[in-house]
């Protein structure tokens, strides 16, 4: 009949063209999933699957620092920097993890990364900042580099984040630890130390230029230091503690990347710039033993570092003393939380000129907020800066612990 199919071919192509396809095998279906998994694995390791994104990134505070956030993700920090598995060795989450740093600090680790942190993989962020003739090799006697306007946002938005309270605790930045370095004590004080302190200990490194206006970088030939637990040098404790930890809130970071051995060994190198470390040579033969890693309390007129119950009576006996030792001349916000920083020409061992004191009621304090840190600031002072030891005017160890208590009982009303 017309239009029939016959003949043997006919039913043959209909078979054909009938037929399915038959199902793809358990090996396809496997190996689809491993290309797929692949692909996702390069764009998490690239940032392309989350990239730009800016949730759970906090808000600007201020109308600077929501400026910074925006440039933040347009310089894609977040990729390195959101805690993610796949972010660098030396990224870590800047919402939770690292003590403060100061903004000189900031720019300094924006503009080299390598000045503030040895072996960093961070690129450098030269658009953030004004043409300048200023080099880390030739650049010492030129003012650092100057930030752009995106730049001052950025450093703001990052100390907008070091202030959250999950970062309030915050003591270690969380770098991966490095390899110990066996090439000898002075080769770690070249890597690690010299340049905020200088290749002689004179405090003078290229880092140094990015801190004008804030604490500037210890002096270590003077033999004057600002965290001691004793009289004296700081003992070999002392300073491993201040290697460990590093001074939060200032451009001092810590170094607990490195292994126990090349930290100690950067104490002993350290105290022996000074030329008074001979004759105020103490027994730091213990300090293995010594698990806080601040030696030597002990040896000031055996006052004990466990403060007393608190109580009504003695916090009232301490607000009395905040007034009688006039502390407020120095930090007017005990006084008056709106009161700006007292306008006086102060300067450092060197002449070197020295910032506001800190605001006792919201800052960080440098060695450490702990009621035992705190006591030994308030007896010891802090060597080299305009903060005197209170030892001698206060030769009472209840007056000088109601002092403490009352200041952090104040500290902690006024909230982080």
């Amino acid at each position: 009949m017309p239009g029939r199919p016959s003949g043997p071919a006919g039913p043959a192509a209909g078979d054909a063209a009938g037929r399915a396809l038959p199902p793809p095998g358990r090996a396809s279906r496997w190996l689809v999933l491993l290309l797929m998994l692949a692909l996702a694995w390069l764009l998490v390791r690239s940032g392309g699957l989350f990239e730009g994104s800016s949730a759970g990134w906090p808000e600007g505070g201020s109308a600077l620092q929501g400026r910074g956030r925006a440039v933040f993700f347009a310089q894609r920090c977040e990729r390195c920097h959101d805690g993610r598995w796949s972010a660098p060795a030396d990224g870590a989450d800047l919402r939770s993890a690292g003590a403060p740093r100061s903004a000189g600090w900031h720019a300094m680790h924006l503009f080299e990364p390598a000045l503030a942190r040895a072996f960093s993989k961070m690129p450098a962020s030269p658009g953030l900042f004004r043409p300048s003739d200023w080099d880390s090799e030739f650049g010492d006697d030129l003012p650092a580099p100057e930030l752009t306007a995106d730049g001052q946002a950025l450093v703001a938005y990052l100390l907008q984040l070091q202030s959250l309270p999950a970062r309030r605790g915050a003591v270690h930045s969380g770098l991966q630890p490095q390899p110990d370095l066996r090439g000898g004590d002075d080769d770690l004080y070249r890597i690690w130390c010299s340049t905020c302190h200088g290749s002689e200990g004179n405090g003078d490194g290229p880092g140094a230029a990015f801190l004008a206006g804030e604490s500037l970088p210890r002096a270590f030939r003077p033999g004057l230091y600002r965290v001691r637990s004793g009289p004296g040098l700081p003992s070999a404790g002392d300073l491993l503690s201040v290697i460990s930890d590093g001074l939060p809130g200032t451009a001092m970071p810590d170094f607990a990347q490195l292994s126990e051995f090349d930290r100690r060994a950067l104490a002993g190198y350290i105290r022996g710039y000074s030329p008074r470390a001979d004759d105020d040579a103490d027994d730091d033969a213990d300090d293995d033993d010594d698990d806080d890693g601040r030696d030597g309390v002990e040896h000031y007129a055996g006052d004990p570092l466990t403060p007393p119950a608190v109580t009504p009576e003695l916090l009232a006996r301490g607000d009395a003393l905040l007034t009688s030792m006039r502390c407020a001349q120095c930090h007017p916000e005990l006084d008056d939380a709106s009161a700006p920083p007292p306008s006086l020409d102060w300067t450092d061992e060197l002449g070197r000129p020295l910032p506001r004191a800190p605001q006792l009621l919201r800052d960080r304090f440098k060695g450490g907020e702990a009621p035992r840190d705190v006591y030994l600031r308030v007896v010891m002072g802090m060597s080299g800066s305009p903060m005197p030891a209170y030892g001698e005017a206060l030769p009472l160890t209840q007056d000088r612990w109601a002092l403490v208590l009352a200041l952090l009982e104040r500290r902690a009303a006024a909230g982080p």
